[in-house]
């Protein structure tokens, strides 16, 4: 067994034990050098258990809302069974004034297993709208806690996506605040794609004089040695729809996305976010730029736009004998009436839908307008 093969089964066995903490890719310093390492655990988390913070070091190229700011006092008092109330204040800053810092908010909350119990699908909208926003952090969260432990397998096709796109979104937060910037090593991600384009994603199965691998078409992210393994990795393997999603976020976000972030990050002065003084009421300086009009297009192909009765059901962390199919068919399945009810397992809601849109949306509502308090 090679050692790239030895890593996939090292990591189905801490899978399936339940024992592996959530990877992160370890950020680029001066005293970085090549390592074959891939993941290391999480140390530290701005939202900490029971509800509570220590810093806001995330986001911090982003305007904050005011009700961003009553969030985080709320955090600093607040009992565990006030959460809904904190969230509640969080989901207003993100519906109602755009408010990225916001939107990451809400999907680290789900998160947190300790606290709230496992609800990783619900995190999903929230964290995918500020990383198509330009967060970089959030970027890492959609692939470190999220599609890695995604099921029936991790997406890495997705993990793939967001990983280019983080050093990009650093780099950009770079040209503000240097301090900021956060790269991941071009080694440690020339191996991840390694891994990922060498084997057969089903048998792990090598090129050789009598095996050819053959890429899909569709994302470029996996090779399969057979006919017969494709069509398991499609159908058996949930494929088609992180496929899909992936197709989606290359026509649609990859190339708006710096427009997209510069928009969510400049005001109506031409200065970032990090530049201004915000002035209270939202004149002159203080006022955000509209969203960029290739976000709105966006968030409905990705499915975040969708109507609540469409998934209120998974919301609510069950399923009936109906609601699997008829969500993946595209359709409505509003009404449970006379369905046996199934409690859901999450992180097969990581991913997407058939057609790549998500399983939960964030809000039909355009977000914002928003005004820097």
């Amino acid at each position: 067994m090679g050692r790239k093969q030895k890593l996939r089964e090292a990591k189905r066995k801490q899978k399936t034990n339940n024992k592996n903490a959530a990877p992160v890719l370890t950020p680029l310093s001066p005293s970085t050098t090549k390592s074959t390492t891939t993941v290391t655990p999480i140390q530290t988390d701005p939202v900490k258990e029971h509800g509570t913070t220590t810093s806001t070091d995330y986001c911090e190229e982003f305007p904050k809302s005011v009700f961003f700011r009553q969030g985080e006092k709320l955090l600093d008092r607040t009992q565990q069974t006030d959460v809904e109330y904190v969230l509640g204040t969080f989901r207003r800053g993100a519906i109602e004034q755009g408010c990225v810092p916001s939107m990451e908010m809400l999907g680290r909350f789900h998160t947190l297993e300790a606290a709230h119990g496992s609800r990783i699908h619900l995190a999903l909208p929230w964290l995918l709208e500020s990383a198509i926003r330009g967060s970089y952090s959030s970027s890492m969260k959609l692939v470190t806690e999220l599609y890695y432990e995604a099921t029936p397998q991790s997406a890495e096709a997705l993990m793939k996506y967001w990983i280019t796109m983080i050093n990009k979104q650093s780099a950009w937060c770079a040209e503000v605040d240097q301090e900021s910037s956060y790269t991941i090593p071009k080694a440690q991600v020339k191996e991840f794609n390694t891994i990922t384009t060498t084997e057969c994603a089903v048998c792990e199965r090598s090129d050789s004089h009598t095996v050819t691998l053959q890429q899909c078409k569709g994302c470029s992210s996996y090779c399969y040695c057979s006919k017969a393994c494709q069509r398991r990795h499609w159908e058996e393997q949930n494929h088609r729809s992180e496929c899909k999603q992936f197709q989606l976020l290359e026509k649609y976000h990859l190339p708006y996305a710096k427009e997209i972030y510069r928009a969510a990050t400049t005001t109506a002065a031409g200065t970032t976010t990090r530049s201004t003084r915000p002035t209270p009421g939202g004149g002159g300086r203080g006022v955000i730029l509209p969203p960029h009009p290739a976000l709105a297009k966006l968030r409905t192909k990705l499915g975040l736009t969708r109507p609540l009765h469409d998934y209120q059901a998974l919301m609510d962390g069950y399923t009936t004998t109906t609601t699997r199919s008829t969500h993946n068919n595209g359709s409505s399945s509003s009404s449970s009436h006379g369905c046996r009810k199934k409690p859901i397992i999450p992180s097969e809601y990581v991913i997407a839908r058939n057609d790549g849109t998500v399983w939960i949306g964030s809000t039909p509502k355009p977000m914002g307008p928003f005004a820097m308090i």
